[in-house]
């Protein structure tokens, strides 16, 4: 596997605690008599040490409880904390366009408040990226940059996670004298802390090396050694690692057996997480093993996995991210430069004018002033009352034409008198958040007693949102009713053109990417067969008390940074009492509960 475990940091509110009271500190966020301090560290800690490693969507969600707490309060060094939790969040699931905006956020904020720890547990993470990234050159410059500043302060802690994730770096490149160099260091430095998931992470990168040196019993070794230590903590994502690199140890001694067991444990834990790294790691040593035994359908499945997983995390978003970051962060940092020597110079030059204006005028200004001011109050308190009449009547006008909107939106969609002909037992969840809706339903009656179903999610909500499930559907309609083209594969290909050509993003330099996610079937009721694509989306069957899972293609209809890859047709047989499940993102990225916690596809 030879995939180096680096560390994420909280920089200033970094936690080394095995393990949290989560009542206790939902005791101390839910009492408004303490602190506002200490209600705000309390709910990090939730997000960081009770959710970050298990459910990084959750940890994200408090992390903005947290922020939007800190903003009301004007608490900046608690909101970069906030935005450096989230973007973990997003960095554990790979999702490291996102990943990278949250730690620039967090970095503008705490050079702002020159807060050197924070700074340079921001340049670690957006370091880690350009490691994920392959970037390997830029990964080390922001390491080094981070260990220059531990060393400054005289942190262990942050030099220990420098000095792991420089190892990580060279490992990679395959330089693994120097690699066991950097972790031993970091492992003396984590045991002298009592630092038990710093002493796990050491120990597990220690044991890639050996792999990469083919000394397999001495890796295993430190494999089982961190597995124990990471079960301790309860550290999901640890746990995963160490079983693939124990079952990858194993399958290049030719022991399949053993091999599979840690591997099927592995791609089970990586599922229960929802990582989309772990998973790429898990079914690429699966596919070896399957490979090796002459398993080769279980081998094919596997691969398709790895090879989705693996195009998901090389995304051209991803890529794009890194560049606008680079380009960004280089802009502001020579802008402010540039405005600071402007405005010494300006200063300069109007100081002595300013100081004369001010000995002349000072008197009669202040007597002015008194005056102006009391008439600016009586005409301000005026004219708010002038606005909030109008903002109120135009509001009940925006939202007058929104409902009516909303009707003429409805009269678009296939009637549920039509749905209840063609598709006989059913039903539908379709409750829009912002009157007229982003998603849409959509049935029609072809020849030979088949039906074509789409369910789609356009960008964006409300009105916009309600606009472009218009025109898509009026697109659907020429492109299947009007133009016969039934392939459901040929319909998302040519509502992907005509959405480019009408929102003009064909155009040199076109930067819109809006479009929206579908999933499009063809159920042949005579032959028991459904024709199935889809764009960004997932269909499910029900059947004898099992979920069968079909990913669509991972990219939208509509405008991709030049995309120009077709979509995939599948041909899939259906049984009789089988449940056939279509459905936006709508549904499971709802937060609710006794915890406020986001529902989740695994829900």
């Amino acid at each position: 596997m030879l995939r180096f475990l680096l560390v994420l940091t909280l920089g200033t509110w970094y936690s080394t605690v095995p393990a949290v009271n989560l009542d206790s500190l939902w005791g101390v966020w839910n009492d408004k008599s303490q602190p506002d301090t200490n209600r705000l560290k309390a709910m990090g800690k939730i997000a960081w040490d009770g959710y970050i490693f298990s459910q990084p969507d959750s940890a994200f969600h408090f992390a903005q409880m947290e922020y939007d707490l800190a903003k009301t309060l004007n608490k900046k060094s608690l909101m970069a904390h906030a935005l450096n939790i989230q973007g973990i969040s997003f960095n554990i699931r790979s999702d490291y366009a996102k990943a990278l905006d949250c730690y620039s956020r967090s970095l503008k904020i705490n050079e702002e408040l020159g807060d050197k720890k924070s700074i340079s547990a921001s340049f670690s993470n957006i370091g880690n990226i350009y490691f994920e990234q392959g970037d390997h050159i830029k990964a080390i410059d922001y390491y080094t940059k981070c260990l220059q500043i531990d060393e400054e302060l005289g942190d262990k802690s942050g030099i220990s996670i420098s000095l792991n994730n420089i190892g990580s770096t060279y490992g990679s490149q395959g330089d693994y004298t120097k690699a066991i160099d950097y972790f031993t260091k970091t492992l003396k430095i984590d045991e002298e802390l009592g630092n038990k998931s710093g002493i796990a992470g050491s120990l597990l990168n220690i044991g890639i090396t050996y792999t990469g040196q083919y000394d397999y019993a001495k890796a295993r070794n430190y494999f089982s050694r961190s597995l124990k230590i990471f079960k301790e903590l309860g550290n999901k994502s640890g746990i995963t690692s160490s079983l693939i690199n124990i079952g990858d140890t194993y399958n290049k001694q030719g022991n399949y057996s053993e091999a599979l067991i840690f591997g099927e444990k592995a791609m089970a834990l990586a599922n229960e997480v929802d990582l989309v790294e772990l998973i790429k790691e898990a079914s690429n040593l699966l596919y070896s093993i399957y490979k090796n035994t002459g398993k080769n359908s279980e081998a094919l499945s596997m691969y398709e996995l790895y090879i989705e997983m693996r195009d998901s995390i090389n995304s051209e978003e991803n890529t794009r991210a890194l560049i606008q970051h680079e380009y960004k962060y280089k802009y502001e940092k020579e802008k402010a430069l540039d405005d600071a020597k402007h405005l010494k110079e300006m200063n300069l030059a109007e100081e002595k004018e300013k100081r004369q204006v001010l000995i002349t005028y000072g008197a009669s200004g202040s007597i002015c002033l008194a005056l102006l001011f009391s008439l600016f109050i009586f005409k301000r308190f005026q004219l708010t009352q002038q606005q909030k009449k109008a903002i109120k009547e135009k509001n009940e006008h925006i939202t007058d034409s929104i409902s009516y909107a909303r009707t003429i939106q409805e009269s678009s969609l296939t009637t549920r008198e039509y749905i209840n002909e063609k598709l006989g037992e059913h039903f539908m969840l379709y409750q829009p958040r912002d009157i007229v809706s982003g998603d849409f339903y959509w049935v029609y009656e072809l020849e030979n007693n088949k039906t074509m179903v789409a369910v789609a999610d356009c960008t964006g909500h409300g009105v916009p949102g309600g606009f472009m499930s218009m025109l898509s559907i009026s697109l659907l309609n020429e492109i299947v009713i009007e133009n016969g083209i039934t392939e459901v594969d040929k319909v998302l290909e040519e509502l992907s053109s005509q959405l480019i050509k009408s929102l003009n993003q064909e155009e040199k330099g076109a930067e819109a990417l809006d479009g929206l996610d579908a999933t499009l079937l063809v159920l042949d009721k005579k032959t028991h067969i459904i024709e199935f694509a889809a764009a960004g989306h997932t269909f499910y069957i029900a059947r004898n008390n099992e979920i069968i899972e079909h990913k669509g293609d991972p990219y939208p209809v509509g405008y991709f940074f030049g995309r120009t890859k077709p979509f995939t047709k599948k041909v899939i047989p259906f049984e009789k009492g089988d449940m056939l499940y279509l459905t936006s993102d709508g549904f499971i990225e709802q937060f609710g509960g006794k915890n406020d916690k986001l529902y989740g596809i695994k829900h």
